[in-house]
């Protein structure tokens, strides 16, 4: 015997709200572990590494540079000494503390002091370019990304960058 079409609509609406149910039941635990947290700045922030549990940076606008130590619950400001308001794009750094920033007119800049002071780095860029993001390879090779598809690399730690 064939059940009736009411009984079948009955039978779905159930069904879909017992996957309704395990979907939210399942997601939950995940959507409940994001918190705001509160930085030093209202500036827009674009980029962020850690190099540990506790420790890592963020980049954004106006020359925005944070530290945190203790996995983000706070942070402090660091001051890149560019003289201008850069908006960095990129950051990343090593556990021992060398680090790089990338962002707008073609800067790259890098800090040997855990983000206490930097040098800026000349790419070969022309100032049109924005680079969005930097990943260190190992303690000798760095890669950036940026605008026009421009992709550039180092072998001796900024030395020098190539296509």
């Amino acid at each position: 015997r064939t059940p009736s079409v009411g009984r079948l609509d009955s039978n779905m609406r159930a069904a879909h709200a017992l996957l309704h149910l395990c979907i939210v039941t399942l997601l939950e635990p995940c959507t409940s572990r994001w918190y705001a947290q509160p930085t030093p700045t209202r500036n827009r922030l674009h980029g962020i590494s850690f190099v540990s549990r506790d420790e890592g940076w963020a980049c954004g606008m106006y020359d925005t540079m944070l530290h945190t130590t203790d996995g983000g619950n706070t942070w402090e400001q660091q001051y890149p000494n560019t003289n201008q308001l850069f908006h960095w794009m990129g950051i990343d750094f090593l556990d021992d503390g060398r680090g790089w920033a990338v962002g707008t007119v073609g800067r790259i800049m890098a800090s040997n002091d855990r983000g206490e002071t930097w040098r800026l780095v000349a790419s070969g860029s022309s100032s049109s370019v924005v680079f969005h993001d930097v990943a260190i390879v190992d303690s000798n090779t760095v890669v950036v990304v940026g605008s026009n598809s421009r992709l550039l690399r180092t072998t001796n730690w900024g030395g020098n960058f190539y296509p």
